[in-house]
């Protein structure tokens, strides 16, 4: 199993983790938001290991809690986009000539939580999906 991780310090200790449960864990430095991180970590993955059977796009962060959508900042509105939404993006495309190798393409993005907060179908959100199911994001 291979872990990115902006954070190489929380990084190690969740490999650390993992690999303490007799799993084979390895640790990428890896930030969403960064192209040339991404196109570092892929070739490090490529000349380390050879290959990649299946790329979980888990990365995210939540939009501050406390605050309506519609008062909040445009820079944490854009950072948040550029890791949840952008980022997963930019990393999909990274990979999957490398997991295309294989012969197909297993890509998974986890329902992240950051979205209840823009698709919140609650009565105190403006900006409520009268009856529509949440949006999932997908690539």
């Amino acid at each position: 199993m291979l872990m990115g991780a902006r954070d190489e310090e929380r990084g190690t200790e969740a490999r650390n983790r993992i690999a303490d449960q007799g799993l084979d864990a390895h640790f990428i430095r890896l930030d969403v938001t960064d192209p040339i991180l991404i196109q570092s970590a892929v070739g490090r993955i490529r000349d380390q290991f050879g290959r990649l059977d299946v790329l979980v796009n888990n990365a995210g962060i939540q939009i501050d809690a406390e605050t309506s959508i519609l008062e909040l900042g445009i820079e944490l509105f854009q950072n948040t986009l550029e890791t949840n939404v952008f980022g997963p993006f930019l990393l999909s495309q990274a990979c999957v000539p490398l997991i295309k190798a294989n012969g197909f393409v297993r890509i998974v993005n986890p329902r992240w939580r950051s979205n209840r907060r823009l698709f919140s179908r609650t009565a105190a959100d403006p900006l409520k999906r009268k009856g529509k199911p949440p949006v999932r994001p997908c690539i």
